[in-house]
C-alpha cells in the first residue's frame, strides 16, 4: 500500500511538473508538405530556408546550395519538451506496474496496449553513390548536423591513411582495433532524420550529412535522442578538405591508380574544378 501511495505522490508531482514544461516548451514542429516543397521547412527549433553560397569567395565557381539558419533558437525549451515526452512514457510504464501489483494484468496490458504499444522496427541498409552523398555534404557544409561538428571529405581521410598508414590506420572492414578513431568521428555519412522505419522517406529533404559516429542512431529519431539538428556550414569557411585532396591527387600519379581515390575525385572535381 506504502509502495501505490508513493507512486501516485509521484504521479502527482510530475504532472504538476510537467505541467510547468508545456506551459513553456510546445512539442516540436513537424515537417510541414507545402513548406517542403516550397524549401522551407523545420527540423526541430531551427527552421531553414537555401540560398546559395560560393566556394573561396566565388575562385572556385563553385554554387552550393545550403539552408540558411534563422538564428532564434528555442534550445531550453526544446530539451524540456523532449524531457516531457520521456516522462510521460515512464509514468506510462510506472502505471502498468501499479495495476499489476493491484493483481489486473489485463489492464496493465491495455494500458500498454493503447498507450505504449510495441512496435517492431526492422534495420535498413542502403547504399548511396559518391555524387549523391557529394551532394549532401555540399548542401550541408560538411558539418555533422546532428553535433554541429566539422566533418572530412571521405577521399581525404583516405588519402591521409596512404601517405601516413602507420599514425592514421584503416582497415577496410572498418575494424575498431585498425582503424584511427577520425574515420568514425569525421568520415561524413547520410543519415534519414525520420528513419525509413518510421515512415520516413529515402529523398534528399529527408537526408543529412552526419558522422559514422552519429549515423548510429538508427531506427531513434533526434527527439527520442534529445538531441537538436543543427545549422548547416558555409563552405567558404570549411570544405572539408576537398580541394586540399584535389591538390594532393593530381600532384600524385600513384594515387590514380586507386580505385576508391579515383571515384571520389571525380565528384570532388565536378564540384570544386574552376
Amino acid at each position: 500500500m506504502q509502495l501505490l501511495q508513493g507512486r501516485r505522490r509521484l504521479e502527482r508531482e510530475e504532472n504538476a511538473e510537467m505541467a510547468g514544461f508545456l506551459s513553456i516548451a510546445p512539442p516540436p514542429k513537424a515537417m510541414d508538405n507545402e513548406a517542403v516543397e516550397a524549401g522551407t521547412y523545420e527540423y526541430a527549433d531551427v527552421q531553414y530556408s537555401p540560398h546559395s553560397v560560393p566556394h573561396d569567395g566565388g575562385r572556385t565557381g563553385l554554387q552550393a546550395r545550403v539552408p540558411h539558419a534563422n538564428p532564434c533558437h528555442r534550445e531550453d525549451q526544446h530539451g524540456a519538451a523532449v524531457a516531457g515526452v520521456m516522462r510521460d512514457k515512464a509514468r506510462i510504464l510506472s502505471r502498468v506496474c501499479e495495476a499489476i501489483d493491484e493483481g489486473q494484468p489485463t489492464r496493465a496490458a491495455e494500458v500498454l496496449v493503447s498507450e505504449l504499444p510495441f512496435q517492431p522496427l526492422t534495420a535498413d541498409s542502403r547504399r548511396y553513390s559518391p555524387s549523391q552523398l557529394m551532394t549532401v555534404f555540399l548542401r550541408d557544409g560538411f558539418i555533422d548536423r546532428y553535433s554541429g561538428q566539422r566533418l572530412v571529405f571521405p577521399g581525404a581521410l583516405r588519402l591521409l591513411s596512404h601517405l601516413l598508414p602507420v599514425q592514421v590506420p584503416f582497415h577496410t572492414n572498418w575494424k575498431t582495433d585498425s582503424c584511427h578513431f577520425a574515420f568514425y568521428e569525421l568520415f561524413p555519412t547520410i543519415d534519414h532524420v525520420v528513419p525509413i522505419s518510421r515512415g520516413g522517406e529515402d529523398e534528399a529533404r529527408n537526408w543529412v550529412c552526419t558522422s559514422m559516429l552519429r549515423n548510429a542512431k538508427a531506427n531513434f529519431t533526434i527527439e527520442e535522442l534529445g538531441w537538436r539538428m543543427h545549422a548547416p556550414g558555409n563552405l567558404q569557411l570549411w570544405d572539408g578538405l576537398t580541394v586540399w585532396f584535389l591538390r594532393q591527387y593530381r600532384e600524385r600519379q600513384e594515387f590514380h591508380e586507386i580505385g576508391y581515390l579515383r571515384r571520389w575525385a571525380v565528384v570532388a572535381a565536378a564540384a570544386f574544378s574552376p
